[in-house]
């Protein structure tokens, strides 16, 4: 991963495992419903390639390194033995012991946006209705619950940020 400040005291590890969060979650989100969709591949790599800016400048900065050195990173995600439960969970892990809190709820918030963004890509009919299927807003839920999504009293609150999983 390219030097970026606030990644250089990470370790290697460390480092690629707050760049590999986007396809963890992407993993998660898109293959809830026992397929991948075309769109929602599109959907994460124009995510990667625009840099999403709500997810902060730390996200802006594991987005760029993806876009810049996708093949790369991609190969060591594919060699990587985590599942996106275990981590997710290690992200968290890494962003409390690392930054302040403001800077790890913005991470977090930007990853769940990304798990949004490629759920709603495939959903809908012909573009009407509910655009996120009941297995996105669960792998939603889920990706939530293992990045300690706090909510404004300190508790644990996943479904704070999304709808809730309904019928």
């Amino acid at each position: 991963m390219s030097a970026h400040p606030g990644l250089d005291s990470l370790s290697e590890t460390d480092r690629d495992t707050l760049t590999f969060g986007p396809l963890w979650m992407f993993s998660l989100v898109a293959g809830s419903d026992g397929a991948v969709d075309e769109r929602e591949v599109d959907e994460l790599a124009r995510v990667v390639e625009r840099a999403r800016p709500d997810g902060g400048p730390l996200l802006d900065l594991v987005l760029s390194d993806l876009s810049h050195e996708g093949s790369r990173l991609l190969a060591r995600y594919a060699a990587d033995a985590r599942g996106p439960e275990e981590g997710l969970r290690r992200i968290a892990a890494i962003l409390e012991l690392n930054w302040p809190p403001e800077v790890g709820d913005s991470f977090r918030d930007g990853l769940l946006a990304v798990g949004h963004a490629v759920a709603e890509a495939s959903g809908g009919f012909l573009g009407l209705g509910d655009r996120t299927g009941r297995a996105e807003r669960e792998a939603l839920a889920l990706a939530a619950a293992c990045l300690g999504v706090r909510d404004e009293r300190g508790e644990e609150d996943p479904g704070a940020a999304w709808p809730p999983v309904g019928p």
